[in-house]
Formats: C-alpha cells, sequence, structure tokens
C-alpha cells in the first residue's frame, strides 16, 4: 500500500487526539491501532519517507553538528 499525505495527516491527528493509544483509518478504508506514542512515532516516520518517495521529493534530513573547545 503506497501511503498518501492524507494517511499521514490522519496519523498526525491521531497522534494529537490520543494519549497513548490511537486509533487511525486510511484512505483505503484499513485501521490500525496503535500501543505506544513510539510505534505511532515510528509508523508516521515510515509514512512520510513513503509519500516522499512517491512524490519524487526528498525526505528531510536533520545533521547536528556538536562542537567543543577541548576544555
Amino acid at each position: 500500500m503506497a501511503f498518501t499525505q492524507t494517511d499521514v495527516d490522519a496519523l498526525k491527528s491521531a497522534i494529537a487526539k490520543a494519549g497513548n493509544a490511537a486509533e487511525v483509518e486510511y484512505s483505503d478504508g484499513t485501521r490500525t491501532r496503535f500501543i505506544t506514542p513510539k510505534q505511532a512515532a515510528d509508523m508516521l516516520g515510515m509514512m512520510e519517507r513513503d509519500v516522499a518517495r512517491t512524490s519524487g521529493r526528498r525526505p528531510k534530513r536533520q545533521i547536528r553538528v556538536i562542537t567543543s573547545s577541548g576544555f
């Protein structure tokens, strides 16, 4: 199943509304129930990568640089 931006938005909305458990219905009628916020966050990341890949956009990447003076 290829996810759509509508599916990503539905999951984000469910995460915002629910505390520890959320149930989401996707555009194709399937439902998924998440037990922990980590499961929902992992699924959201996977869905966003899938949407970016199918739309030809590159997924967002974040690089953090930490420096120290050595003291």
